[in-house]
C-alpha cells in the first residue's frame, strides 16, 4: 500500500474464536484514521480457522494484508509484520 501512514500489525495463533470481531472493530476504527492505513495480519502456524478468516478478510478489503510464517511465536511474528 502506497504512502501508508498507519500500521496496525496482529500476531494470529488459534484466534478463531474472537478474530472475526477482531477484525470488524478494526475495520470501524480505520474509517476513522486520518490518512491511509493498513493492518498486517501474520497467522503463526494456526492450526484452526484464524487464517481462513484473515484471507478472506485480505481478499475483501485491500488495507487488510496476510502474512503467513511457520509457528515461531509472538515475537517473530510481529517481526515479520514490521517488516
Amino acid at each position: 500500500m502506497d504512502s501508508v501512514k498507519y500500521s496496525i500489525v496482529i500476531p494470529l495463533y488459534n484466534e478463531e474464536s474472537g478474530l472475526a470481531v477482531l477484525v470488524e472493530r478494526l475495520q470501524e476504527i480505520m474509517a476513522q484514521f486520518d490518512g491511509p492505513a493498513e493492518v498486517v495480519m501474520v497467522d503463526d502456524g494456526s492450526t484452526d480457522g484464524s487464517a481462513e478468516i484473515a484471507r478472506r478478510r485480505a481478499e475483501s478489503d485491500p488495507r487488510f494484508i496476510l502474512i503467513r510464517v511457520p509457528n515461531g511465536g509472538p515475537g517473530f511474528s510481529r517481526n515479520r509484520g514490521i517488516e
